[in-house]
């Protein structure tokens, strides 16, 4: 990332093996599977937090008996993209109100408002071809995302993200290519 006309500070850690990659190389983004066992899929790229201790907590938790490292990144704010995982849970925060407060009919208006409420409340701005596009992939899943919301599993967002990122992947990252995050705001 490149510092542009909205500079921000963002921190990124990672085991302090990588830091001579990174020295010589910079952040590469990687796309495809992430850093997490657990397998799930994942947009990929460099993941950004807004404070040292956010950044390290995430990492620590990943590479437990690894030395973390912390990389400064100073970027352009308005070329930030959200975290995919904070729009899928939105997405299915939403799905899951609608279901549980209009259980015979879930309206796709109601859900559409609650993840605006949701993305916004995350300080996660979108545009109206977001919008445009939720309503389109809503039309097309939400009897699917309705029924997979009916299973009792504890881990229900966990496996719906996979779900989702694993076999709508392109729907994901077209939401995700319209939104972007304000890290002042969060």
């Amino acid at each position: 990332m490149a510092e542009g006309r909205n500079p921000v500070v963002l921190y990124h850690a990672t085991p302090a093996k990588n830091v001579p990659s990174i020295l010589k190389h910079g952040l590469i983004p990687r796309h495809g599977g992430g850093n997490y066992t657990d397998e799930m899929t994942t947009i990929g790229g460099v993941y950004g937090a807004t404070t040292p201790r956010e950044a390290y907590s995430i990492v620590r938790e990943i590479y437990p008996d690894d030395q973390i490292a912390i990389v400064e990144i100073v970027a352009d704010a308005l070329a930030l993209k959200a975290d995919e995982d904070n729009i899928i849970y939105a997405i299915q925060k939403a799905i899951e109100r609608e279901a549980r407060d209009n259980p015979e009919e879930p309206q796709i208006e109601g859900i559409v408002d609650a993840v605006k409420d949701e993305l916004e409340e995350s300080g996660i701005k979108f545009n109206q071809m977001f919008i445009s596009d939720l309503y389109d992939v809503l039309e097309r899943m939400i009897d699917d995302i309705l029924e997979f919301h009916s299973w009792d599993d504890h881990f229900a967002w966990e496996h719906g993200a996979d779900l989702w990122l694993r076999e709508h992947s392109d729907d994901v990252e077209m939401l995700f290519s319209n939104t972007w995050m304000d890290p002042k705001q969060k």
